[in-house]
């Protein structure tokens, strides 16, 4: 089975503004909703607001165990931004 499937990925579209500190939790919800169905959406996000948890197909997460700037390696052109 061949399937064409658009992708658009955003990282920290949510995360880089906490939508619950600026009263506006919904902006993310709206986005979501209207989306194709032949699209999957991909955010990264921390501190997710539980609706748009309950709209997701796939929810993850993650723990850092190490981190390289632990030991002093500055954030890199490239890997960080």
């Amino acid at each position: 089975m061949n399937h064409n499937v658009s992708i658009p990925y955003k990282h920290g579209g949510i995360a880089s503004v906490d939508f619950t500190r600026l009263d506006i939790p919904e902006r993310p919800v709206p986005l979501i909703d209207s989306k194709a169905v032949d699209v999957e959406l991909v955010i990264t996000d921390r501190n997710t607001d539980l609706r748009v948890i309950e709209r997701a197909g796939l929810v993850m997460e993650m723990r850092e165990v190490k981190h390289y700037y632990i030991g002093g390696v500055v954030a890199r052109k490239g890997t960080v931004w």
